[in-house]
């Protein structure tokens, strides 16, 4: 059984890493240009999932066999999703020629979501 805890920890970075993933689709499919307002959103969510994945990282006990190995596969995706939002959230500028970052790194978030949810459901 989780405590309360954790489970909160859980759902702040699912909502942290949702929020990055859904500005990134957002900036790709609608929005070219972002606001001052848009950009600390993205690196306030940016910088919730870094902290509280290394959290629920270090706290997973009595991990099943291949957990290590999809949380690696799932790490690599999201950290390249992170870069780009860092990147893109850092300067404005580099948006002008971003439409192949934001595709990837959108696929990256959804593919490291994919992941996330195989593996909570391997524990």
């Amino acid at each position: 059984m989780e405590g309360i805890g954790e489970v909160l920890v859980r759902w702040l970075h699912l909502g942290a890493v949702t929020t990055v993933a859904g500005g990134l689709l957002w900036t790709l499919l609608i929005e070219a240009t972002w606001s001052r307002l848009a950009r600390w959103w993205l690196a306030g969510a940016t910088m919730v999932a870094i902290g509280s994945g290394l959290y629920l990282l270090f706290a997973s006990h009595h991990a099943p066999k291949g957990y290590h190995l999809w949380i690696g596969v799932k790490i690599l995706f999201a950290a390249h999703t992170l870069a780009v939002s860092a990147k893109l959230a850092v300067s404005p500028a580099a948006l002008v020629h971003a439409k192949r970052l934001l595709i990837g790194a959108v696929a990256s978030a959804w593919i490291a979501l994919l992941i996330a949810a195989y593996v909570h459901q391997m524990k």
